[in-house]
């Protein structure tokens, strides 16, 4: 992987009611709390990854991870 750079989240932020920010593995988890958390101070959720290669989280667990975002949403 190159190395990540951060995204201007701020423009984002800043006409966005952004509420949480989730990440799919904990991979994007870690980047995001590494380089653009410190710029956003709202904290990351990280979700399971769906790929195939993460198999070993059964269906029903992802269901039951994913209704999290349901919390966020109006």
């Amino acid at each position: 992987m190159e190395t990540p750079s951060a995204l201007r989240s701020s423009i984002i932020l800043n006409s966005a009611d952004i509420k949480a920010i989730f990440t799919t593995g904990t991979t994007a988890a870690k980047l995001y709390k590494k380089f653009i958390e410190p710029e956003t101070k709202i904290p990351v959720i990280a979700l399971p990854s769906t790929s195939p290669a993460n198999a070993k989280v059964k269906f029903e667990e992802l269901c039951e991870e994913y209704k999290r975002i349901l919390d966020y949403l109006t």
